[in-house]
């Protein structure tokens, strides 16, 4: 199944009752703008009535080995959110591992760093490493949809090649 349209997913979301799983790093409800988000999302969802389950990574991947089942395991993604050094390279080898074979939704709250022109050449080689990591793992799970509300990112990810909606 590809999604391609918003309205391809609010279809979805009246004719099936999914249980849906956020995936996200470390709980911070309150202070951090990508599990606010997740929040926000999710009981919209729960009124629909779909089963909402987060899913919180720590930077030392052990909650990977226990994802729940899910019919759709919704990926929020930022590089710094899982590494502090921009490169969480563990993290995503896994969680493809994890998630390979399965529908996945992922949304990007932030990509590479270093794709603007004034970007100097420690951010354009740091930017250079994280896209590579990214596009690697875009293409191990192979994402039946791909979001993001930043238009930077959606301009970065089609210019490589990857299908993106703006969400919003």
């Amino acid at each position: 199944m590809v999604l391609s349209q918003p309205q391809d997913v609010k279809h979805l979301s009246y004719t099936l009752l999914l249980k849906i799983c956020f995936i996200t790093h470390v709980q911070l409800w309150g202070k951090c703008g990508i599990n606010d988000y997740v929040n926000l999302v999710a009981k919209q969802f729960e009124i629909l009535g779909h089963e909402i389950v987060c899913h919180f990574i720590k930077k030392d991947c052990r909650e990977l080995s226990d994802l729940p089942n899910a019919d759709l395991y919704s990926v929020q993604f930022a590089p710094y959110a899982y590494a502090n050094n921009g490169m969480p390279k563990t993290i995503l080898n896994l969680l493809a591992k994890e998630l390979w074979n399965k529908k996945v939704h992922l949304n990007f709250h932030e990509i590479w760093v270093g794709a603007y022109p004034r970007a100097n050449w420690k951010e354009k080689g740091i930017g250079w490493l994280q896209k590579n990591l990214i596009l690697g793992f875009i293409n191990k799970c192979k994402p039946i949809w791909i979001t993001s509300s930043n238009s930077a990112s959606i301009d970065r990810l089609n210019f490589a090649g990857i299908p993106v909606i703006f969400l919003y």
